[in-house]
């Protein structure tokens, strides 16, 4: 049974190196051909924001927030706390990553490879 799977492999290869041959991840296209046109459906109504009172969004315009859950997340690190809660508490408040890895930076240092 192995033999003939093994032969049967063989052939089909051997066979399949035509143009209509069944190849996974290959497309055929030619280097004359255009490139696929990027079709864009944002309309207004998809492209506006959440409302200021949306559960689970935050406000836009609210440093204060942002700044409560840097601070929350600096003390968490500091301390023992479980830092993802607070983490997901920062990007819902519009926190940068880059603020976020600041912070942490502050707190655990920044080591480089040797």
């Amino acid at each position: 049974m192995q033999r003939e799977i093994q032969e049967r492999g063989l052939s089909l290869a051997a066979r399949g190196r035509g143009q209509d041959a069944h190849r996974v991840g290959v497309t055929s296209s030619s280097p004359d051909d255009p490139p696929p046109a990027i079709s864009s459906s944002s309309t207004p109504a998809s492209a506006t924001r959440w409302p200021s009172g949306s559960p689970g969004c935050a406000a836009p315009g609210t440093p204060d927030r942002a700044r409560r859950a840097l601070d929350a997340l600096e003390a968490g690190a500091r301390g023992r706390a479980n830092l993802m809660p607070l983490l997901v508490e920062a990007v819902e408040s519009s926190v940068t990553l880059g603020e976020i890895c600041g912070r942490l930076r502050d707190v655990f240092a920044c080591t480089s490879p040797r």
